[in-house]
């Protein structure tokens, strides 16, 4: 569901595992790629071709000069042409 004046931050790896790493609030962990994104669409490149990825979302605002960050999502996979 999209935020009114949020931005956003696309997590995504090739194992699931990794993303659960990602807590509320939290948007770093090893071996996972965090990407931001203002849209409600993202075309992320340089992906390996047939491989299924992991990824996740997460809204994020400036709210008196701190980010606050939302939950992220439940994975989704897709897989690469």
């Amino acid at each position: 569901k999209k935020q009114s004046g949020a931005k956003y931050k696309v997590a995504y790896s090739l194992n699931k595992k990794k993303l659960s790493a990602l807590k509320n609030g939290k948007v770093k962990a090893k071996g996972v790629t965090v990407v931001s994104a203002s849209k409600n669409k993202i075309t992320l490149k340089k992906l390996k071709a047939k491989k299924k990825y992991y990824i996740k979302i997460c809204a994020y605002k400036k709210k008196n000069g701190k980010t606050v960050y939302g939950n992220w999502s439940s994975a989704v996979s897709r897989k690469t042409k």
